[in-house]
């Protein structure tokens, strides 16, 4: 039995003997109730292109760098190069943004979504990309309900795949950013969710002309998750297995887990 405050790594370490019959990991579930949850949110988006009047600029990746790398620091290994995140509020006067904003004369989609795919076709467009009008700034907005027994839960934000400089906001508030289009992100939803009521997602991406060689889609082209976890989880990417010894009658499994204690209070942890 262990306290954990906010994160703990600890590790498995199994030995796998060669037998005629399969070898089972079983786990025995304590409480009728999922530990985490994945929700798909690909359907009924709200979608348009450009940004709305009055923006001048001011969410180009330039003027917003520092917000949006702040996302990634916990993939930064030294200390010292990780940048802390502004203050404020990340464009909390742009309308796209707010929870209340009136979208129901934007265009409605399902995802996964490439506007550069639905063309048209165009041989003078630059480059070898596809000749596809793929550059450019989109919005999309999601609204969806959370219920108010929900409270104490962790949300999250899983993004398979949006090309690209995403930011996103939920109900006005700027969550975080991820410049990279080919790659799948989360981010933590907790601070910013209303429960008992309607929130609203708003996720701006920015696909910048002359900037691939090949043809990159412009959109949020993989899937959208919500996904739902107790205060005490464990990690995103939080597992990880080796083999380090193996042969031809034994090997050995070292897997390792992240758990995270999101409750706001110590708790005893137990291993079986």
């Amino acid at each position: 039995m262990t306290m954990i405050n906010r994160t703990l790594g600890f590790a498995f370490l199994f030995f796998l003997i060669a037998a005629a019959e399969p070898i089972v990991f079983r786990t025995t579930a304590r409480a009728a109730v999922a530990l985490r949850e994945r929700i798909s949110l690909n359907a009924d988006w709200r979608f348009q292109k450009g940004d709305p009047t009055g923006t001048d600029g001011r969410l180009t990746y330039e003027r917003i760098k520092d917000w949006a790398t702040a996302t990634g620091n916990e993939f930064v290994l030294s200390s010292g190069a990780k940048k802390p995140r502004p203050t404020g509020n990340l464009g909390e006067d742009i309308s796209y943004t707010q929870r209340n904003f009136d979208d129901r004369g934007w265009r409605q989609l399902n995802l996964p979504h490439d506007w550069g795919i639905e063309g048209p076709f165009n041989q003078d467009y630059p480059g070898e990309t596809g000749k596809l009008p793929w550059w450019g700034v989109a919005w999309y907005r999601k609204h969806f309900s959370v219920s108010a027994d929900e409270k104490g839960e962790q949300f999250y934000l899983d993004i398979d795949g949006a090309m690209s400089y995403a930011t996103i906001w939920l109900n006005g508030k700027f969550v975080g950013g991820w410049p990279y289009g080919y790659a799948s992100f989360e981010l933590d939803l907790t601070p910013y969710m209303e429960y008992g009521k309607e929130n609203v997602v708003a996720i701006r991406l920015d696909n910048p002309p002359d900037s691939s060689r090949w043809y990159p889609g412009g959109g949020i082209y993989r899937n959208v998750w919500l996904v739902k976890t107790s205060g005490i989880h464990v990690g995103h990417w939080g597992t990880y297995a080796t083999t380090p010894e193996v042969s031809t009658s034994e090997a050995t499994v070292n897997l390792k887990f992240t758990v995270e204690n999101d409750s706001g209070s110590s708790a005893a942890l137990t291993r079986e």
